[in-house]
């Protein structure tokens, strides 16, 4: 998966960057709203297409939906949070 490929949205041709962004943005937008079990599943997709990218840019953006995710699951008292957090550190690591 490279960052020059193109996806449609709407209709519109955004790029694969654009679209991880406008996941990430969705996801922490929830967050502000304090609906942490939407802003985890918005986090999710992102992790799911794009969390085994090599592409630094993609990397950094599961780096932060990592991060947020963590959170999101603090918020929600879930145990899963810990985990979620080391594998951000580990991320993190290697940008």
């Amino acid at each position: 998966m490279v960052a020059n490929e193109h996806t449609k949205t709407n209709g519109a041709t955004v790029s694969l960057e654009e679209a991880a962004q406008t996941i990430l943005n969705e996801g922490v937008a929830l967050v502000a709203l304090e609906r942490y079990d939407s802003a985890v599943a918005a986090f999710d997709r992102l992790l799911e297409r794009f969390g085994f990218s090599d592409d630094p840019s993609f990397r950094q953006l599961v780096a932060a939906a990592l991060f947020n995710k963590g959170t999101s699951l603090s918020k929600l008292r879930r145990n899963d949070a810990w985990a979620c957090r080391r594998r951000h550190r580990g991320l993190r690591r290697g940008l």
